[in-house]
C-alpha cells in the first residue's frame, strides 16, 4: 500500500482492524517521519536499511525486487521442477527436502517471520539467538532494534574496560550456545563487530542471518564446488575450507571455528583489508594471560569457548580487587 492509498483509506473511514493491520505503513507515511530516520550504510544485498525511531526503535529493511535479482536459468521441460546451474555448467535439481529447507531459510533470513518448522525457527523462538520480524508492508519489513557492539569499529570504544570484558563474555556464551543447543553446529560465516547486538533484556543476538548456516548446509556448499586449486575456493566468507590438491576437491570440513573468527576479528580487531579496526579486548588494561589466550585462540582450533570464558572471567574478577 502506498502513502496515498493509506490516506484514501483513512478518508473513507475504514474499520479499525484494517487500520491496525497497516501500522507500519502509517508510521512510514507520517508527516515528520524524515526526522525519525537514521540510514544504515554498507548493506550490499538489501536496497534499503534504516532505523525508525518514533518512541520505539525498530530497524526497517527491504528485499531486492524481482527485476533486480539474478536472472533465472531457462525453465526445464517439466514446469513443476526447479533447478540451477553449478559452476561446471551441470544442471542440479534439488530434492524436495532441500527445496523446503531453502524456502524456510529464505523466509527466516529475509522476511523475518517465525516459521513453525525446522531448527532455525526453534533457535529463533526458544533461544533468543537472532532478532525476529514484527511487521511487513509491501517489500519492507521491520525487525526489533538491537544495540550494536559499536557504531563504528574504526573508532575507539566508548565502553569502560570492565564493560568490554562483559560484552566479550556475552559473545562467548552466545558462541557456546551455537555449539550445544542443537544436534549440529551452527556456523556464523560473516562475523563483524556490527553483527552482534543486545536487546532490551540484555541478551546478545546476531543481527545478520544471511550467512548463518547449519553444518549440513555449509558442507553442501563445499561438496557442490566442482573443483578447487586453492583453499579459498572452498571457503564461504569466514568459514574457511581446505582444497585437497591431489584430487582438486574440497575437503568436507571447516578448518576454523566461530570462536577463532570472533577472537581474531572482534576481540583483536584483525582484518584482511587495509582498514584498521579496534579490538574489543585490546587495551593497556588487559593482562598478559588475556593477550596470550587471544593470540592462541585466533590460530588454534583446539581452544575451547570454556577456556576463553575462564580467562575473561579471571580478568573481570581481577578488577574487583
Amino acid at each position: 500500500m502506498t502513502c496515498k492509498g493509506l490516506a484514501e483509506q483513512k478518508k473513507n473511514h475504514p474499520p479499525v482492524g484494517a487500520i491496525s493491520e497497516n501500522k507500519l505503513c502509517q508510521e512510514l507515511c507520517g508527516q515528520d517521519v524524515s526526522s525519525q530516520l537514521a540510514c544504515h550504510t554498507f548493506h550490499l544485498n538489501k536496497p534499503t536499511v534504516f532505523t525508525l525511531n518514533n518512541g520505539h526503535k525498530k530497524v526497517i529493511k527491504s528485499v531486492i525486487s524481482t527485476e533486480d535479482r539474478e536472472e533465472a536459468v531457462d525453465e526445464p521441460d517439466e514446469a513443476s521442477e526447479v533447478y540451477w546451474n553449478k559452476k561446471s555448467g551441470e544442471q542440479y535439481f534439488p530434492t524436495r527436502e532441500e527445496l523446503q529447507s531453502m524456502a524456510i531459510t529464505y523466509a527466516s533470513n529475509f522476511i523475518g517471520h517465525n516459521i513453525n518448522k525446522d531448527s532455525i525457527s526453534k533457535l529463533m523462538d526458544e533461544n533468543n539467538l537472532y532478532k525476529t520480524g514484527t511487521e511487513i508492508v509491501d517489500s519492507y519489513y521491520a525487525v526489533e532494534y538491537l544495540t550494536p557492539l559499536t557504531e563504528n569499529a574504526m573508532r575507539p570504544f566508548s565502553l569502560t574496560w570492565r564493560e568490554r570484558l562483559w560484552k566479550g563474555l556475552d559473545i562467548l556464551r552466545y558462541i557456546r550456545k551455537l555449539e550445544t543447543i542443537y544436534t549440529e553446529h551452527i556456523h556464523l560465516c560473516d562475523i563483524k563487530h556490527s553483527h552482534f547486538g543486545w536487546n532490551k533484556s540484555g541478551n546478545v543476538m546476531f543481527l545478520d542471518l544471511d550467512s548463518v548456516l547449519p553444518e549440513n548446509a555449509l558442507l553442501k556448499i563445499m561438496e557442490n564446488t566442482p573443483s578447487c586449486s586453492e583453499d579459498e575456493d572452498c571457503s564461504y566468507f569466514d568459514c574457511k575450507g581446505r582444497c585437497h590438491l591431489r584430487t582438486s576437491k574440497c575437503e568436507l570440513e571447516r578448518v576454523n571455528t566461530n570462536l577463532q573468527v570472533v577472537c581474531d576479528k572482534v576481540f583483536l580487531g584483525n582484518t584482511d583489508s587495509v582498514i584498521s579496526l579496534y579490538g574489543l579486548l585490546v587495551s593497556y588494561e588487559g593482562n598478559e594471560e588475556l593477550s596470550e589466550a587471544l593470540e592462541l585462540c585466533k590460530t588454534n582450533k583446539g581452544m575451547t569457548v570454556d577456556g576463553m570464558l575462564d580467562v575473561l572471567i579471571r580478568a573481570s574478577n581481577h578488577l574487583l580487587y
